[in-house]
Parts: structure tokens; C-alpha cells; sequence
């Protein structure tokens, strides 16, 4: 009979340290040394990986949209180097490379579906880059799934996973103390957030804050029971062990024990844990944000109904009693506050509960996702399999967005990830992401059936933590701190998928069948490169791929953001000085111009009044060409046309030669967006000016 793995894979960390003195066996007498070398190896890549949990705390205040862009050039470039290390990790100790696993290849197919759809999409460029606004991409997603798969193949054991998520509360700990902070006053920290009673803090919008913090909340009760669990299985054992030995021997061991074992940081790590749950659902109040109070009530309610009826652990069915009642109690108060009945002043004035009594069909956010959802529902039936490419819903909501309503946002995602997939990427990349959904669905409940007690209690709740995240994106968008907690627990659930393999006695299996795993080794090739020689060369090739990676993907977008913001910051200089500021804000990276090049455009609006004759003809002129070139970035862009019709109707009044040059934008506008209100409004002035003529 196989015997089985222990839970969370606690013996597997000893059988891979065993097996790191075996594979490099080389008749070298370094054998010691070639352990260091691995051991070295595998820390730098959890510190890698951990360091981009850091994620959260990263500001870029000299570039565009200091809140996203410095965030992902600093994920993107954590995540480049790290990976170097990774494959030198994976090559030299194949113990380290990610078993077969459903959850991997799920995600492999959606990023693949993703790459396709841009390519047949209506704009390759924003498919691959996005915007300075959104930072997402699918190079956003290739780096997303690099750093799922290495957090997967290096955090093996719970304890692994235990100092990874701590890290990530600890972080999401400062940013709740930061926003508190800023909040009531106390310190500023330098935040340039836009709302005075809505916390936002390094995130800069509260509703991102708030998806954050449900997650992170989630994993902290989830750490809190296994680590009960681990107390009272260690303690099980324990007594279980020494009932079995005589007195004496029993004392001598307790007294050995005594003196030998380290110190138990558990309990504090307990306090700790159940402190930030404190902290962050006091900041989770402050955000006022009603999408993340409804996720936790019902991830609350989805864990607590079917284990009051199949749970056993006694403690844990009493809570989830009271989870209901408190929920009950939240229900109640929801329609107190719907029916308008007078509260306190204290608490009727709340920013927090003002928001909550608002919510209904009429509420203008809610409004605003239901037009979007009728949008994308119309631009799927449009293009079904393949969809519009990724990151172009702006382009498929605007060219079906009705204008009978008078709701004038404009939404260049669906804010409901499943009508984002479906729109973007078709009913392809729909099922793929759905698959993937179902893989890591899959894994978690596989393990947690088969155990019992606090153990299957703390799985449950690792679920809800994805099943929270995938409530909030029904009425939100991915972001580049969202995706980072996904991948994470999304790395936890492959884990849990050979932790699963483990525990039924199956072993992991390689990816490859054993006939063509052997012909892909390519043995002489493999043998040359783990030569002193192949080592060096090996690691500085990978080394000098990672550092061009960095220099072309992070250096240059990083720079060209710097640039844009400097551009921002001297619009009230001479025009020569605004021109050459703006050239290099977008020659440093022409495929993310687009803010840059409808910004100037926008300012020039504003001021026209304020430019000379020539200078307003230089500027006509720089905005065709860079219009121009705009489009052939993304040949069904509506928005710059839209901008420019404007700057020539405001020009018109200084020279109406201009008027005809607004009348032709305007119509290609209205070519790729017939009904959006923006354009509508811009008719009707155009409309009103030619009659002036």
C-alpha cells in the first residue's frame, strides 16, 4: 500500500533537499558546494517572487498615472529578473520544474487564446500594451503567468506559503495604516488622492483598495485556522508519541524537547493575523465601498449554509451561526436604510452608510454597468469567436453603446470580467478562462473533501478567497495589484493540485510522455551546458536576456511616462517648449501615445486663445500627423478624432476654414462610434456653428 503524503506537503520539503545532493551528481568532489549553489538558487527566486508582493506600496510620482504605472514597471521588472534565475534553477535541479498540473495549463491556454485574439483583434498595439491608465496587456498577462509558475514550482510546503501570504498581509497592513492615516489627517504621506471621504491610499481609488483588502482579509482567517490546525495536530502528536514510553523516558524527552526546539513564533504570527483583520476591515468601512461589503457578506453566507449542514468541527458550525445572524442583521439594516427610515445623525451621516442606502436599479453606477453589459452583449453577437482583441472593449462599446440613457461615462472595460472575455476574446477565450476557473476550483475542493477538521475548514476558506475575487470582477476590472493576489492564490491552488496528487499516492508526472520527454533533452546539448563552461555561458546569456527585457519592456515605458508627465508640467510654457516636451513623452514609446497625444490636443482646446496665428497652424498640423499616426496604431480609435474635431471647432472661431476640418473628424468618429453621447453633443455644437457661417 502507498503510503501518503502528510497535509500541505510537510514531508515533500524533506524527500526534494534529499533529492538536491543526487541529481548533479558529476564525479565532482564540490558536492556540498553544488548544494549551496541550489539552495542559493531556490531562495532568490521566493525572494523574488515575495519582493513583488511589495507591489501595492510603490508610488511613481514623476510619471503618468503614478498610481498604476510605477506599480506594474516595478512587477514587470521584479518578475524578468527573477525568472532568469528560475530557468537557471530548473535546468540545473529538474526537481524544481513544475509537475504536470491542470491549473498551469489552463492558464497557458487562456494567455495563448489571448495572444491569437490580439493578433485577429482590431488593435494588436493596445491588445500587447494597454494604456498608461490601465498598465494591463498581454504582456501584462505573459509576466502574470511567469510569476504563477514560479511561486508554484518554489513554495512547496504550507509553511512556504504561510511566510509568503504574511508578507503579502503585511504589506496590505501598511497600505490600510497608510490610507487610515491620510484618512482622518494624521499624515499625509504626499497621496494626491481625488475623494476626501473615501479612503484610497497608495492604490488611489477606493474601489481597488477595497477588492485588496477582501482578499487579503480572507487569506488572514484562512492562516488563523491552520495554524489552529497545525497547533493541534502537533499536540495530537506529541502525546500520541509518548503515551508509548515509560515515565522516565517521557520526562527526559519533554526536558530535551524543552531545550532543543526553537522558538515558536506561531502565536505571535496568530495576533498578528487577526489584528490585520481588524485593521483592514476598519480601512474596508472607509473606502465606502458597497461591492466589497456585499463580497464578504456573501462569501460569508456561500461558506456558512452548506457547513452548518455538513460541517463537524462544533466551534467553527457556532460561528458560521452567528456569521448568519450578523448577516441577517446587515439585511435588515440595508432596508431600513432603502425604506428611508430616520437613524441617528452619527450614523445617518456616515459616508459609508449614505452609499449603502443608495443602492438599487436607479443607482447611476449601476446604470452605467448595465449599459456597458448591453453594449458588450451587442458587440459579442458582432464578432463571437475571436472577439475584438484584448484591452479593445472602448473600441466594441462605442461603436454599439446606445444613447438613451444619461449615463455619459466612458468604459474602456466592461467593469464584469465575464462580459470583458467574451467581448475581447470571444466565446474562445470565454471557455478558456473558464477552464481555468474550473482547474483551480477543482484543486481546492479535491483536498479539502479529503480532509477534516480545521484543515478542511482552512481550504474553504482559501476558496472563498477566489471565489471573493471573482464576485468583485462581476462588477469591476482586473488591475494590476488584483492580478497580482489572483496569481498568488492561483499558484497556492496548483500547489494544492500536488499536494492532491501526494495524498491519494499518485506521483507527479512530468508533461511530457517518457518517449518524447527523451528526445527532447537533446543530451549532448544538455550535457555541454552543465560543463564548467556551458554554467557561465548559460547564466550570462540568460542574465543579458533578462536585463534587454528590462531595458525595452520596463526602461522605456518607465521613461517615456517620466517624459509624459514633465509634458503635463510645462503646458504653460512656449509652445516650442509644450512640442518638444510632448515628442518625447511619445517617440520613447509610440505604443503607448495615446494619452499623451489627446492630452495636448485637449489643453490646446482649452487655451487656443492664447496661441498666435502661427502657432495654432503648427499645432493643427502636429495634431494630423500625430492623428495619423494614432490611427495606425489603432486604425478603429474614435476618441483622438473626437479630440481634434473639438480643437478645430474652437480654432474655427479664430479661422473658419477650420469648420470643415471638424465636419471630416467628427464623421470618422461617428463611423466607429454612432451613438456615443460625447460625439452626439459634439453634432449638435457642430450643428450650431455652421448655421453661424
Amino acid at each position: 500500500m502507498v503510503k501518503r503524503r502528510a497535509f500541505y506537503g510537510l514531508e515533500y520539503g524533506a524527500r526534494e533537499h534529499f533529492a538536491l545532493g543526487v541529481i548533479l551528481r558529476q564525479g565532482s568532489a564540490a558536492s556540498g558546494y553544488e548544494i549551496d549553489v541550489g539552495r542559493a538558487l531556490v531562495w532568490a527566486v521566493r525572494v523574488g517572487v515575495a519582493l513583488v508582493t511589495l507591489m501595492p506600496l510603490i508610488i511613481s510620482d514623476g510619471t503618468l498615472f503614478p498610481y498604476v504605472v510605477g506599480k506594474a514597471i516595478y512587477a514587470r521588472t521584479v518578475i524578468e529578473l527573477t525568472f532568469a534565475l528560475w530557468l537557471l534553477l530548473i535546468f540545473y535541479y529538474p526537481q524544481y520544474r513544475l509537475p504536470r498540473s491542470w491549473i498551469a495549463a489552463a492558464f497557458a491556454l487562456w494567455l495563448l487564446v489571448s495572444i491569437v485574439t490580439a493578433f485577429t483583434g482590431v488593435s494588436l498595439t493596445r491588445s500587447l500594451w494597454s494604456t498608461y491608465e490601465r498598465m494591463q496587456g498581454v504582456v501584462d498577462l505573459a509576466h502574470w503567468f511567469a510569476f504563477t509558475l514560479m511561486a508554484a514550482s518554489v513554495f512547496r510546503t504550507f509553511a512556504h506559503w504561510r511566510l509568503l501570504f504574511t508578507l503579502n498581509l503585511l504589506v496590505c497592513v501598511l497600505v490600510a495604516l497608510v490610507g487610515i492615516s491620510h484618512y482622518y489627517g494624521v499624515f499625509d504621506f504626499g497621496l494626491a488622492v481625488r475623494t476626501v471621504n473615501r479612503l484610497e491610499s497608495t492604490l488611489g481609488n477606493p474601489a481597488y483598495v477595497s477588492s485588496y483588502i477582501v482578499i487579503t482579509t480572507l487569506i488572514s482567517l484562512g492562516l488563523i485556522v491552520q495554524g489552529v490546525s497545525a497547533e493541534t495536530g502537533r499536540n495530537q502528536r506529541g502525546i500520541g508519541a509518548a503515551t508509548h514510553l515509560p515515565r522516565r523516558r517521557r520526562r527526559q524527552r519533554e526536558v530535551d524537547d524543552s531545550a532543543s526546539s526553537s522558538f515558536d513564533w506561531l502565536p505571535l504570527l496568530q495576533v498578528f493575523w487577526l489584528s490585520s483583520i481588524m485593521l483592514n476591515l476598519w480601512a474596508l468601512w472607509l473606502t465606502g465601498t458597497r461591492g466589497g461589503l456585499s463580497t464578504l457578506v456573501i462569501v460569508a453566507v456561500v461558506f456558512s449554509i452548506p457547513y452548518l449542514i455538513w460541517g463537524h468541527v462544533r466551534i467553527v458550525r457556532l460561528l458560521c451561526g452567528v456569521i448568519l445572524g450578523v448577516a441577517a442583521a446587515a439585511l435588515a439594516m440595508f432596508m431600513i436604510l432603502r425604506m428611508g427610515i430616520a437613524l441617528p445623525p452619527g450614523i445617518q451621516d456616515n459616508p459609508t452608510v449614505e452609499r449603502i442606502s443608495t443602492m438599487g436599479l436607479e443607482d447611476p453606477s449601476l446604470e452605467g454597468r448595465v449599459v456597458a453589459i448591453n453594449a458588450g452583449y451587442s458587440a459579442f453577437l458582432a464578432k463571437p469567436i475571436l472577439g475584438w482583441g484584448p484591452d479593445n472593449f472602448i473600441v466594441a462599446w462605442g461603436r454599439h453603446a446606445t444613447s438613451l440613457t444619461s449615463y455619459e461615462e466612458l468604459f474602456d472595460h466592461a467593469h464584469n470580467k465575464l462580459i470583458e472575455e467574451i467581448v475581447t476574446k470571444g466565446i474562445v477565450g470565454l471557455l478558456a478562462y473558464s477552464l481555468l476557473w474550473y482547474a483551480i476550483a477543482r484543486a481546492l475542493v479535491l483536498l479539502a473533501i479529503r480532509k477534516q477538521g480545521y484543515e478542511q475548514v482552512a481550504l474553504f476558506i482559501f476558496a472563498m478567497a477566489m471565489l471573493a475575487y471573482f464576485i468583485q470582477n462581476l462588477s469591476l476590472f482586473d488591475t494590476p495589484v488584483g492580478l497580482m493576489q489572483f496569481c498568488m492564490l492561483t499558484a497556492f491552488a496548483a500547489t494544492a493540485e500536488r499536494w492532491f496528487c501526494e495524498w491519494i499516492g499518485h506521483a507527479s508526472a512530468d508533461w511530457l510522455p517518457a518517449r518524447w520527454a527523451g528526445r527532447a533533452r537533446f543530451e549532448g546539448l544538455s550535457a555541454a551546458l552543465r560543463s564548467s563552461w556551458g554554467i557561465i555561458l548559460s547564466s550570462l546569456c540568460v542574465t543579458a536576456v533578462a536585463l534587454a527585457a528590462v531595458a525595452f519592456l520596463n526602461v522605456r515605458a518607465y521613461s517615456a511616462a517620466a517624459a509624459g508627465a514633465q509634458f503635463l508640467g510645462a503646458l504653460e510654457s512656449e509652445w516650442d517648449a509644450r512640442a518638444a516636451r510632448f515628442n518625447d513623452a511619445v517617440a520613447t514609446f509610440p505604443e503607448l501615445g495615446e494619452f499623451p497625444r489627446m492630452y495636448l490636443i485637449s489643453e490646446a482646446t482649452r487655451m487656443y486663445e492664447s496661441l498666435s496665428e502661427q502657432e495654432l497652424r503648427s499645432a493643427a498640423d502636429l495634431f494630423e500627423k500625430e492623428a495619423l499616426a494614432q490611427q495606425k496604431l489603432e486604425p478603429q480609435n474614435w476618441r483622438i478624432l473626437l479630440v481634434l474635431a473639438e480643437f478645430y471647432q474652437a480654432a474655427s472661431e479664430r479661422d473658419a476654414a477650420y469648420l470643415s476640418m471638424a465636419r471630416k473628424h467628427l464623421d470618422s468618429a461617428r463611423a466607429r462610434a454612432p451613438r456615443v453621447v460625447e460625439l452626439s453633443d459634439a453634432f449638435e455644437k457642430q450643428g450650431e456653428l455652421e448655421s453661424m457661417r
